[in-house]
């Protein structure tokens, strides 16, 4: 896996926390819609983002190990 690919990921990863607290917070208002639902809404692209993270590091050093072991 490449250096960008890596740096890319995490990139997109801490976007989507980051949009994820604009949401919550409610830095960005929608007339349209409930706030209630845009706080829920960030709170859940926040963990998104979180669980995404872990798993990617997961993932990467299970594929670090198994590129060493061979």
């Amino acid at each position: 896996m490449s250096m960008f690919m890596v740096i890319f990921n995490y990139f997109v990863r801490v976007l989507t926390i980051i949009i994820g607290a604009v949401f919550c917070f409610r830095i960005v208002e929608f007339p349209t819609v409930e706030p209630m639902l845009v706080s829920i809404m960030g709170v859940v692209m926040m963990l998104w983002g979180i669980y995404r993270i872990i798993r990617f590091r997961a993932k990467y050093n299970e594929y670090k190990n198994n590129g060493e072991e061979e």
